[in-house]
């Protein structure tokens, strides 16, 4: 019985081929692709914040109008008579869909702001 030997060169590391530069449609393909994800990473982020939306508005909206909202308790640590203990604020929606269209606003502005990071990620993906 006879061993096989092994060629000494298929146990080096094999260099990596020079790959040729990537044509027009190549790079219009590959900038497809990015926009489409894009597109779904916000469309994705937006929904998931209309789902929320009632909680986030409350948060980051109508917190601001309550007294234990962390901007009003320095200042009232710093000067008196900014302490507010009423805020005479009232919204008034003039046409029937206003709340409807302003929830889904907030929630598109929201799916922009939570998908950015990964934007960047895919631009920068892309441009590397």
């Amino acid at each position: 019985m006879s061993v096989k030997s092994i060629p000494r060169n298929s146990l080096k590391p094999k260099k990596k081929e020079e790959s040729q530069p990537k044509g027009a449609l190549d790079h219009l393909n590959d900038l497809r692709s990015l926009l489409i994800k894009i597109i779904l990473v916000i469309i994705v982020a937006t929904i998931l914040a209309f789902t929320v939306v009632k909680k986030l508005m409350n948060a980051l909206i109508f917190g601001m109008l309550s007294k234990d909202f962390i901007t009003n308790k320095i200042l009232c640590s710093v000067y008196e008579p900014f302490c507010l203990t009423e805020f005479p604020v009232t919204f008034q929606a003039i046409k029937p869909t206003e709340q409807f269209t302003k929830a889904i606003t907030f929630s598109i502005f929201i799916g922009f702001v939570v998908a950015f990071p990964f934007i960047i990620f895919l631009i920068w993906r892309y441009l590397r």
